[in-house]
């Protein structure tokens, strides 16, 4: 459903006339946040007792890679990036 939702918002950005690349900015954008609330709700189930073991194995090193790509493409900000690492690591 999600999905659908940035689609529907690349579809307005286009019929406005915004540039390829901004609208698809915008959409590594979405996808971002989305990510980002999908990592919050997996940290608070963790913190509530609900992690399924493993600890702090490839997931956390995956994690932290895919904010510094996200960094690295400009999509965050340093402050952004720095504030999801502290999220990730406690």
């Amino acid at each position: 459903m999600k999905l659908s939702v940035v689609g529907a918002c690349l579809v307005i950005l286009t019929m406005l006339g915004v540039a390829p690349a901004a609208a698809q900015q915008q959409a590594d954008m979405a996808a971002m946040q989305q990510q980002m609330a999908a990592m919050q709700a997996q940290q608070a189930q963790s913190a509530m007792g609900g992690g399924g073991g493993g600890g702090a194995g490839p997931d956390l090193t995956a994690e932290l890679q895919k904010l510094g790509d996200l960094k690295a493409q400009g999509l965050l900000t340093d402050e952004e990036f720095a504030a999801a690492k502290a999220r990730l690591l406690g």
